[in-house]
């Protein structure tokens, strides 16, 4: 299994795709009743490839992800060879309990502003994967084109 397998309430709500997803690879309802009843293995490797299949044209699609950390920010733009990093840190200031990131003085030196650039190691929907797992949520550019203003 390339990624994790998806949970019971999440394949609940996947119902209809998972249902495609079958008929796709020539499984009628009929034989996945007769799959789930006499071969449980072959059932976790149908159920396993489904989520490996959700989470890579999930992750397909990111191009964003944040990480909010209690005295850093961090924001992905997640390239299709590279991953650009731009964060802010903090020696005192608490990140998780900031409302609104206009209330900071950038020019304060207690903030710290950086930029970084990588290319993948692993395959990229991986990385972004692990990044995810780390606690990363995929999120959209507001906050990266944001930092990016402020390093000008």
């Amino acid at each position: 299994m390339k990624y994790k397998r998806l949970t019971i309430h999440e394949l609940e709500k996947l119902e209809k795709e998972f249902i495609e997803f079958l008929v796709i690879n020539g499984i009628e309802a009929k034989d996945w009743e007769k799959i789930k009843q006499e071969s449980p293995t072959n059932t976790e490797q149908i159920i396993e490839n489904f989520s490996d299949v959700v989470h890579e044209s999930t992750l397909r699609k990111v191009e964003y992800l944040q990480l909010i950390l209690p005295h850093q920010l961090l924001c992905f733009y997640c390239q299709p060879n590279q991953i650009v990093l731009v964060g802010l840190q903090s020696t005192t200031t608490d990140f998780t309990q900031i409302k609104s990131l206009e209330d900071i003085d950038f020019s304060n030196p207690e903030f710290e502003l950086f930029t970084q650039t990588k290319s993948y190691s692993k395959p990229r929907e991986m990385e972004l994967f692990d990044l995810i797992n780390s606690g990363a949520g995929i999120a959209d550019n507001t906050l990266f084109t944001m930092l990016c203003g402020k390093l000008s």
